[in-house]
């Protein structure tokens, strides 16, 4: 019981740092012009607020599982596609940008090698589960990008090579997300199959 207080006490201090973290950008954003919509649409946001509730909601392995795949492809994708374009992604303050793109990501990730939950379903039913949301994500930002003219993200924006470029690029993260899901998920049910 001693060993687990401490390690909720630093989940709740980094779920608050990130929820302040996303509430002075998204402040900032819209009080110089930007669109609070927009702001919302970005997946850096979205799984950061996904990983936010996990960290406060005890006892809900599926979503703690999903916050942490969602949160290391948000690192993952900024380090390797959008590191540089602060301005464009509303992530304009230094260390605003260190929180929802470094910090929380290592941190969900680590809290995972170092505890995974315990998942009852098996493997597949997981990761299908898991994927849904990256799945409908990019359908969204897809659609509502042709709608209003505005993509969260040059790779989804068909302007930048046209639609079978933004396919490419969106099969090769489906696929690096699905790999992970796995690892996660497979890392979690053979670290409680010898516990």
């Amino acid at each position: 019981m001693l060993r687990r207080e401490p390690r909720t006490l630093l989940r709740w201090m980094l779920a608050v740092l990130t929820a302040v973290a996303i509430l002075v950008q998204g402040a900032w954003s819209v009080l110089h012009g930007a669109s609070l919509w927009n702001f919302v649409s970005f997946f850096t946001i979205e799984s950061n607020l996904v990983a936010i509730v996990a960290l406060v909601v005890p006892g809900a392995p599926l979503l703690r599982g999903a916050a942490t795949l969602y949160i290391t492809i948000t690192g993952i994708v900024y380090v390797l596609l959008l590191s540089g374009l602060e301005a464009s992604l509303q992530t304009t303050i230094p260390w605003v940008n260190i929180v929802v793109h470094y910090v929380t990501p290592v941190a969900l990730l680590l809290d995972w090698v170092l505890e995974p939950a315990a998942l009852a379903l098996p493997l597949v039913q997981v990761v299908m589960r898991w994927l849904v949301y990256p799945i409908a994500y990019l359908a969204y930002s897809l659609v509502r990008g042709a709608l209003v003219g505005w993509y969260p993200y040059p790779f989804l924006d068909p302007g930048h090579g046209g639609y079978l470029t933004v396919a490419r690029i969106s099969l090769v993260i489906a696929a690096t997300t699905a790999a992970i899901a796995f690892a996660l998920a497979a890392y979690a049910r053979r670290r409680h199959a010898y516990s």
